[in-house]
C-alpha cells in the first residue's frame, strides 16, 4: 500500500501524523510512504531523517494525497477537500459532528475516513488518550496563567460537578482566593463565564463544549478535566 504523509495546514498546528521510527516500521512490513516536503519540521523531524526511514519526500501535496492511504493529524481544511476522491483511505483526528461540510464533502466524495478519535482498543480510546492526558495536564497551567494578577486576575475557576475528588482535594488556601464554581452543562458554564469577553459561541462550538464537559468527567486514575476562566 501507498501511504500518504501530507504536511498539515491548518493555523498553528504543527504535529505530524508519523514520526520517521514509524515510517522506517511501515516500510519494513512492506509499504511504501511518500511524506510532502517539510511535514515534519513543526515537531522537529527533518526531511533527512524520513528518506533515512526509507520515505520518499516530495515536494507537493498532490503527489501525498494520491496515496491509497492518507494519514493526517488535524481534520481536512476546505483547501484540502479537492483532494477527495472516490477509494481514498483517510485516517486522522475528524470531530465531525462539528464539522458539517466536512461530513459531507467525504461522503459526496466516496471517501472512506477513519477518526482517530473513535478508534478504541477494548474499553478505552488509544489514540484520543495521550491527547486528553496533555489536554489535562496543559489546562490548569493555561488557566493559572489567567487567573494571574498581571492577566487581571480573574478569580473565578469552572470545574464539572461530579468530580467530587478533585473539589475535595483543592487546598482551602486556593478556596480562599479562588470562586470554585461547580459545572455540568453548558448553559451553566455560559452564566458563569465573563462572556462579555468572549466571541459569540455558535451552535456547533457550543455542542463542542457539551462534549468537552462530558468527557472532563474521568475515572479515578485518570487526569481531572479543569475548565478555568
Amino acid at each position: 500500500m501507498l501511504i500518504g504523509l501530507p504536511a498539515e495546514v491548518k493555523d498553528g498546528e504543527r504535529r505530524v501524523a508519523l514520526d520517521p521510527h514509524a515510517v522506517a516500521t511501515t516500510v519494513r512490513a512492506g509499504h511504501q510512504v511518500r511524506v510532502q516536503a517539510g511535514a515534519g519540521e513543526g515537531a522537529g523531524f527533518a526531511d533527512a531523517e524520513y528518506r533515512k526511514a526509507g520515505g520518499e519526500v516530495v515536494a507537493a501535496a498532490d503527489d501525498v494525497w494520491s496515496a491509497d492511504l492518507v494519514v493526517k493529524v488535524k481534520e481536512p481544511q476546505p483547501e484540502e477537500f479537492g483532494h477527495f476522491r472516490p477509494g481514498l483511505l483517510l485516517f486522522a483526528y475528524l470531530h465531525l459532528a462539528a464539522a458539517h461540510d466536512l461530513a459531507r464533502a467525504l461522503a459526496d466524495a466516496g471517501v472512506a475516513a477513519y477518526a482517530f478519535e473513535t478508534l478504541t482498543e477494548g474499553r478505552g480510546l488509544p489514540l484520543l488518550a495521550p491527547m486528553s492526558e496533555i489536554a489535562g495536564r496543559t489546562a490548569p497551567i493555561a488557566g493559572a496563567s489567567y487567573l494571574a494578577a498581571h492577566r487581571g486576575g480573574l478569580r473565578r475557576v469552572l470545574i464539572p460537578k461530579d468530580n467530587e475528588r478533585e473539589l475535595s482535594e483543592i487546598p482551602d488556601n486556593i478556596k480562599r482566593v479562588l470562586e470554585i464554581v461547580p459545572v455540568a452543562t453548558v448553559d451553566e458554564v455560559l452564566a458563569n463565564a465573563l462572556v462579555s469577553e468572549l466571541s459569540p459561541i455558535e451552535w456547533d462550538e457550543k455542542a463542542e463544549l457539551e462534549a468537552a464537559i462530558a468527557v472532563s468527567r474521568v475515572e479515578e486514575d485518570e487526569v481531572p478535566g479543569v475548565i478555568t476562566h
